[in-house]
């Protein structure tokens, strides 16, 4: 008997998950984390400095006349490196902890692409 009942909440549970996996339209943007992950990296900058963190490397960037300040899960870059990033949102007023340090602006990246200075 219980199993029974079991049964349609498994199909009603497949179902489901099924249809919120389903392909989306065309041009119909990615969301979730599967979608940041594989945003295009059209943004770029030259490294001016790093702060490293657990869990976190800041990284001051130059583009062009502005300096932007971005917050990557742990990456390997060093000053005079160029990353690639995707267009995220920027978080005004950011207090972190960890560096007892305010930003005005800071862009949280889900990873960035170093080109090593020289390249």
């Amino acid at each position: 008997m219980k199993s029974l009942i079991a049964l349609p909440l498994l199909a009603a549970l497949a179902f489901s998950a099924q249809a919120s996996t389903a392909d989306k339209p065309a041009g119909h943007p990615m969301t979730g984390p599967a979608g940041a992950m594989n945003a295009e990296m059209t943004q770029q900058g030259k490294v001016m400095s790093v702060v490293e963190t657990q869990g976190f490397t800041y990284i001051e960037v130059q583009r062009g006349k502005d300096k932007l300040w971005l917050a990557a899960p742990t990456t390997a870059v060093k000053a005079g490196d160029t990353v690639h990033f995707a267009e995220q949102s920027m978080m005004p007023r950011y207090h972190s902890g960890s560096l007892n340090r305010d930003f005005n602006n800071i862009m949280f990246v889900n990873r960035v692409k170093v080109v090593p200075a020289g390249k």
